[in-house]
């Protein structure tokens, strides 16, 4: 796996050992970001789920001012970490090993916010619903920010009237990527 662009253009990171991670095939990572571009510069990036940390270190490389990485799983969390040191990107990069309930409850209570929030939970877990719920009861979304969610083709998330809406879901075989953005009610 790769960075695709910025300032670490082409360099290389490590994915975990075994099968407790699905990492953003090369041509999905592309097609999100040239989405989102606009939005990087400068950007709080909350990468839940991070897995290897491809998406939030994508965003660090291109533009984006600071990033969380949260991962459960010990030999992620510690990928993730190599990761963040061996790109140079520590001064910019906070990674917490702890479940996704905790740390968004901990976010919530540092008053922490964040522009775009990267997504990608165990599959056929139930878990998206509930992350998105959470992230925005717990406000841990700026106004025009957005969360960029990856799930298979199959469970398409709906929008919730009053919390959020789904702006756009883009497929790529069967892998899914919806855009996901506080409903104007609540904001």
């Amino acid at each position: 796996m790769r960075i695709i662009s910025g300032s670490a253009k082409g360099r290389n990171i490590d994915t975990p050992k075994g099968n407790a991670t699905r990492p953003t095939a090369d041509r999905v990572k592309e097609s999100i970001f040239s989405i989102i571009q606009a939005r990087m510069p400068d950007s709080y990036i909350l990468d839940l789920f991070a897995g290897s940390g491809s998406l939030g270190l994508e965003a660090i490389s291109r533009g984006a001012k600071e990033a969380i990485f949260i991962e459960k799983e010990w030999t992620s969390f510690l990928t993730v970490k190599k990761n963040i040191h061996s790109l140079s990107f520590d001064s910019q990069c906070r990674v917490y090993q702890t479940d996704f309930q905790n740390a968004l409850k901990q976010l919530h209570i540092q008053h922490e916010m964040f522009d775009i929030i990267f997504l990608d939970p165990p599959y056929l877990k139930g878990l998206l619903t509930i992350a998105i719920e959470e992230i925005v009861n717990k406000n841990l979304l700026n106004d025009n920010g957005i969360i960029i969610a990856e799930h298979m083709a199959q469970d398409m998330v709906s929008s919730k009237k009053g919390l959020y809406i789904v702006t756009d879901t883009r497929s790529y075989g069967n892998t899914a990527v919806s855009f996901i953005e506080k409903d104007v009610i609540s904001r």
